[in-house]
């Protein structure tokens, strides 16, 4: 990752010395996104797990399931495939709290951007899936 922020710091100043403010914008942002996740790297590890309020509201045979952050996708289509409602729809980025990237176990292998970013381990996408199945049956 250090190796990152010293190509990001010299593409910022090589943006700079060619004077497009796009590029200069652009330069920026990532040297900010890769120091931000230097400083998250460099951070001691937090073993405290991290909490997720999941909301399963029903509305005849609909149900809206709503949590916090970006959930990946395949964790949408896990949950609303279980579902035992006519009509489910999942909702990320909605109970105002928590949040970041939920990957799911098979991501971690890949990397990347998301993986980096999420404050949850292996196992959390999983674990939310069956919690929030196991949801349904208080409303139903």
């Amino acid at each position: 990752m250090a190796t990152l922020v010293a190509g990001a710091e010299k593409k910022v100043a090589d943006a700079r010395a060619g004077g497009d403010k796009w590029d200069i914008h652009q330069a920026e942002a990532r040297l900010r996104r890769f120091s931000d996740l230097l400083k998250q790297w460099k951070k001691p590890h937090d073993p405290t797990p991290v909490k997720v309020r999941v909301q399963v509201m029903r509305l005849g045979d609909m149900a809206i399931v709503s949590m916090p952050g970006e959930p990946f996708a395949e964790i949408g289509v896990a949950v609303k495939k279980a579902s035992p409602f006519a009509i489910t729809m999942f909702c990320g980025y909605s109970s105002g709290e928590g949040g970041d990237y939920i990957p799911t176990e098979a991501e971690y292998t890949l990397g990347g951007y998301e993986v980096q970013r999420a404050p949850y381990g292996t196992g959390a996408a999983e674990k939310l899936i069956r919690e929030t199945i196991a949801l349904y049956n208080d409303v139903r």
